[in-house]
C-alpha cells in the first residue's frame, strides 16, 4: 500500500471482475470494442480503482458522445481521483449535473444521465478551486437530492463545515512567504513528505520519479499511472540553491519507500515500507558514509497488522508519535504516542485523545525540537478543505492544547500535509498541490515568525578533524547542566558528513560540555557555558578541531559580519564572502550572506588568544562593486571576529552614475594647485584597488575647483587636476581607456558662493572651499 492514499472519491458499483492490462492492450480495446463494451470495461476499471486506464477509455466514449452526462461525469470524477485536477474536472462535471438520475445505470451505454453524486464532486472541485460559495451551493444541492444513506452525504456535510472555516481563514490571511522549492526537487511526478534537517541544509523527501534504465517499471502503478515511492536527499549549497537529489542507497526498484522522520544528527532515518503487512515503519542507520539497508522496526505494539504510515521521534529519541488505523481509535487514522523504556523497549502506545484526533483522519505528526510542539494534519471539520496543518502544545501535565489551524495561505482547500521545520521553527516545509505545482503534489517552503519558537537557546557548532581524517563515529558531546536541580546530562552526536552538532539549552543555566570518543574512554576538551537569562532567543556557536594523533581538541576562530547596500542600507543576500590567506593567497573559506545579510566563515584554524592573523576578505555580488580588505587581527577570547567593526561592510551598486569614491575621503588639492598630495595618493590607491577588483567598469574622473579666481583659470586648473589624478591611477597599472578625465571648473559647487559669503569664520570658509576642490569617480558603463 502506498504511503499516500489518494483522497477517496466514492463510487458505489457492483463488484466486477478485472484483470490488469498493459497500455497496448488498453489501446487495442479502445480501437476495437463497441461502445457498450467500452462502458463495461470502463466501469470495471473504475470499480477496481484503475483510474488512468478508465480515463483513456472515457476519452474515447466522449468522442462518441461528447454531451453525455454519464461520460462527462466519469471524466470529471477521474480527474479528481487521479490528481485533484479541479480545473480539468469542472467543465465535465458542469455538463454532468445537467442530467442526473437516482437510478443511474453505470453499466449501460444507453445511460445518458449522471448519478446524483455529480453534484458532490462538482462541489469538491469548486472547493479545491477556492470558489467557496459555489462549493456550498453544490454540496447543499447534493444533500437535498441524494439518498440519505449515501456515504457521500457525511462527506458533503463535512465539506460544508470546512467551507465555513475556509471563508473565515481566507478573510484574514497570515503574513507568510510561501515558495515552491523549485524544479531541482519537484517534478511532474508527486514529491511529498519532506524532512528538513535542523540547520536547513539537508532535505529528505519522497518522489515517484522513474529509475534509470526503467528498473522500477515492473512496480509501475497502473491504477494511478505512477512509479513506486523512493527516498531522495538534496543538500543546500552555500549560495542557497538545492542540489541535484540523490536517491537513498536503501531504495529498492520494486518497493515503496517513503520518508517519515530523521534524527537530529541525521544518523537514523525512519522510512515507510509496504513489502510486508499493510505498510509499516522501518529505519536505516548511517555508517561508513552511507545509509544502510532498511530494517523492520520490530516493535509489535507499534507495527501491527494495521496500517502505520507515519511517525516522528523526539530529538532525544525517547518519544515516538505515529499514525495507525488500528481498532479503538476515534476515526480513520489516529495519532498515537509511546515512550522508550529504560530497557530499550517501547511502552504501550496511547491514543493522543480527542483533543488531537477526530472521527476523520489525522496524519503526518511532527514533534519539534522543544519536545512539546506537535504539528499534524487533519481532514476533519476544522480544516478549510482536505487535510490542513495544525499545531498543538503539550502542557506540563501532559495534556494537549486546542489545536490551532496554521491558517491561510499555509493551508489551502486541498491536502496540506507533512509539515516539518528547522530548529527555530521560522522555516517550514510541507506538501501541497497548488496552481504553481509542477504537475502533482509538490514540496513548499514557508517562512514566518508566527510560529517560531520562543525562549530557545541553541548550542551548535562543528567538529573538524585535522589532516582530513574521518570523524570518529563514536565521538559525542557531553552536555551536563550543573544547576538544574537534578542530574541533567545528555549526549549529542555530530553529523558524520560535516561534524555539525546541534542541541538546545535552558535559559539562565550553567553547563559543562566535553567531547568523548573511543566508547567513552577518551574525554577531551572541556568548557563551561552560561546561558543568557533574559534573551528570548540566543545562539551559542563553538567550532572545535580534533587532532587524532594526540587526541586533543582546540577552539577555532572564525569571521562573522553582515553586509548592506551603500546608501539604502538594505541587507544584501547572496553576497559571496571569500577569505584568503594573505601570505599564500590560498582560499581558506567561502560562504554567502543569508537573507539578513549575515555571514559566518568556515572555521579557519585553531588560534590562541592574542595570536596575530592576516587575511584578505573579498565581497562579491553580481550588480555590485567587488571589494577586498586586508585584515590584520588578533584572536580574542570569544574566538569570533566581527568584521563590521574593522571594515566597511557596504556594497555599492555597479550602475552608471554611482560614485565609486563615495566611501573614500575626498581627494583634496591645495589652492591653485594640481599636484597630488600625500593624503590624496592614499585615497587614489583605493580607487586603483576598486578598479582592479572590478575590471569591467569604466569611470569618469571629474575634477572641481572652488569659486575663487578667474573662471577660465579655474576651468584649466580643474582639467589639470583631473588629468593628474588619471595619470596617477594609470601609473598604477590601470588601462587608460577605462578612465575619462573631465574638468568642471567651478560649475558644480557643493557649497555655493552665497553660503560661503555668509560664513563668519575664516576656518569655516576654507573648509567650504576645500569641499568644492574635489575629484569624483563616476561609473560610466553598465558592466555585465
Amino acid at each position: 500500500m502506498n504511503r499516500i492514499k489518494t483522497t477517496i472519491f466514492l463510487l458505489v458499483f457492483p463488484l466486477l471482475a478485472f484483470s490488469q492490462f498493459s497500455q497496448a492492450e488498453i489501446e487495442l480495446k479502445i480501437e476495437t470494442f463497441s461502445e457498450q463494451e467500452l462502458v463495461m470495461e470502463c466501469s470495471i476499471m473504475l470499480t477496481e480503482g484503475y483510474y488512468y486506464q478508465a480515463g483513456l477509455i472515457t476519452d474515447k466514449l466522449l468522442e462518441i458522445n461528447p454531451t453525455s452526462s454519464n461520460y462527462n461525469y466519469r471524466r470529471g470524477y477521474i480527474h479528481l481521483s487521479l490528481n485533484q485536477n479541479y480545473n480539468a474536472a469542472i467543465p465535465h462535471l458542469e455538463k454532468a449535473i445537467l442530467n442526473t438520475d437516482k437510478l443511474y445505470d453505470m453499466q449501460s451505454a444507453s445511460e445518458l444521465s449522471a448519478p446524483i453524486d455529480a453534484f458532490y464532486y462538482l462541489a469538491k472541485a469548486y472547493h479545491l478551486k477556492h470558489q467557496i460559495s459555489l462549493a456550498e451551493q453544490y454540496y447543499t444541492a447534493f444533500i437535498e437530492r441524494s439518498l440519505p444513506k449515501s456515504p457521500l452525504v457525511v462527506m458533503a456535510q463535512n465539506g460544508l463545515k470546512q467551507c465555513l472555516i475556509a471563508k473565515d481563514l481566507m478573510q484574514f490571511p497570515k503574513t507568510v512567504k510561501i515558495n515552491n522549492v523549485g524544479s531541482k526537487i519537484n517534478t511532474e511526478q508527486p514529491e511529498y513528505s519532506p524532512i528538513i534537517s535542523l540547520d536547513g541544509t539537508s532535505l529528505y523527501f519522497t518522489s515517484r520519479r522513474m529509475w534509470e534504465n526503467n528498473q522500477s517499471l515492473p512496480s509501475f502503478d497502473y491504477r494511478y499511472n505512477l512509479h513506486p515511492e523512493d527516498v531522495y536527499i538534496s543538500y543546500l549549497s552555500k549560495d542557497s540553491v538545492w542540489g541535484e537529489p540523490i536517491k537513498a542507497p536503501f531504495n529498492k526498484p520494486l518497493n515503496n519507500e517513503a520518508t517519515l522522520s530523521i534524527s537530529p544528527d541525521e544518523r537514523r532515518i525512519y522510512v515507510y515500507e509496504d513489502s510486508v503487512g499493510n505498510g509499516d515503519i522501518f529505519y536505516s542507520e548511517y555508517a561508513k558514509n552511507k545509509f544502510k539497508d532498511i530494517e523492520y522496526f520490530d516493535e509489535p505494539l507499534i507495527n501491527t497488522k494495521y496500517w502505520e504510515p507515519h511517525c516522528s521521534v523526539t530529538p532525544d529519541g525517547k518519544v515516538m508519535f505515529f499514525v495507525s488505523d488500528r481498532n479503538g481509535g476515534f476515526g480513520g487514522t489516529d495519532i498515537y504516542r509511546c515512550v522508550k523504556l529504560p530497557d530499550g523497549k517501547w511502552s504501550i502506545p496511547v491514543n493522543c485523545g480527542p483533543q488531537i484526533n477526530t472521527e476523520w483522519n489525522e496524519d503526518s505528526p511532527f514533534i519539534a525540537i522543544d519536545h512539546k510542539t506537535l504539528y499534524f494534519s487533519s481532514n476533519g471539520p476544522k480544516s478549510m478543505g482536505g487535510y490542513d496543518i495544525f499545531v498543538s502544545l503539550q502542557g506540563e501535565d501532559g495534556t494537549w492544547s486546542q489545536p490551532i489551524n496554521l491558517g491561510y495561505p499555509i493551508n489551502a482547500a486541498g491536502d496540506d500535509l507533512f509539515y516539518t521545520t528547522t530548529i527555530d521553527g521560522s522555516t517550514g516545509y510541507f506538501t501541497s498541490q497548488r496552481d504553481d505545482s509542477y504537475g502533482n503534489k509538490d514540496i513548499y517552503q514557508v517562512n514566518s515568525n508566527l510560529y517560531s519558537f520562543k525562549n530557545l537557546i541553541v548550542f551548535k557548532g562543528r567538529v573538524h578533524v585535522k589532516k582530513g581524517a574521518a570523524l570518529p563515529e563514536d565521538l559525542y558531546l557531553n552536555i551536563q547542566c550543573l544547576n538544574c536541580g537534578e542530574t541533567s546530562k545528555k549526549k549529542v552526536y555530530p553529523r558524520l558528513t560535516d561534524g555539525l552538532y546541534i542541541a538546545t539549552l535552558d535559559a539562565c543555566r550553567e553547563y559543562e560540555v566535553s567531547f568523548s570518543f573511543d566508547n567513552g574512554k577518551k574525554e577531551i576538551y572541556n568548557e563551561a557555558i552560561n546561558t543568557n537569562c533574559t534573551a528570548n532567543r540566543d545562539e551559542i556557536y563553538r567550532d572545535v578541531w580534533l587532532d587524532l594523533g594526540d587526541t586533543t581538541m582546540g577552539k577555532n576562530f572564525y569571521l562573522a559580519g553582515k553586509i548592506s547596500e551603500s546608501g539604502s542600507r538594505q541587507k544584501l543576500e547572496g553576497v559571496a564572502v571569500k577569505i584568503y590567506n594573505k601570505a599564500t593567497n590560498e582560499l581558506v573559506s567561502s560562504t554567502f550572506t543569508d537573507k539578513n545579510g549575515k555571514y559566518y566563515s568556515d572555521t579557519l584554524e585553531t588560534g590562541a588568544n592574542n595570536d596575530p592573523i592576516n587575511y584578505k576578505v573579498v565581497f562579491e555580488k553580481e550588480g555590485y562593486l567587488n571589494v577586498n580588505y586586508e585584515i590584520p587581527i588578533v584572536v580574542g577570547q570569544s574566538h569570533i571576529v566581527y568584521l563590521d567593526t574593522l571594515i566597511n561592510s557596504q556594497l555599492l551598486a555597479a550602475t552608471p552614475g554611482n560614485n565609486i569614491g563615495v566611501s573614500l575621503k575626498p581627494i583634496y588639492f591645495n589652492y591653485n594647485d594640481y599636484k597630488i598630495r600625500k593624503d590624496a595618493a592614499i585615497e587614489l590607491d583605493k580607487v586603483v584597488a576598486i578598479l582592479k577588483n572590478n575590471p569591467a567598469i569604466t569611470i569618469e574622473l571629474g575634477a572641481h575647483t572652488d569659486a575663487r579666481g578667474d573662471d577660465v583659470n579655474n576651468q584649466i586648473l580643474s582639467e589639470k587636476r583631473a588629468q593628474a589624478s588619471a595619470d596617477y591611477i594609470i601609473s598604477k597599472g590601470i588601462d587608460a581607456s577605462r578612465i575619462t578625465a573631465v574638468g568642471y571648473g567651478e560649475s558644480k559647487l557643493l557649497v555655493s558662493n552665497e553660503k560661503v559669503d555668509r560664513m563668519k569664520r575664516y576656518r569655516d570658509k576654507e573648509v567650504a572651499h576645500q569641499k568644492n576642490r574635489r575629484t569624483e569617480f563616476i561609473i560610466t558603463n553598465n558592466p555585465k
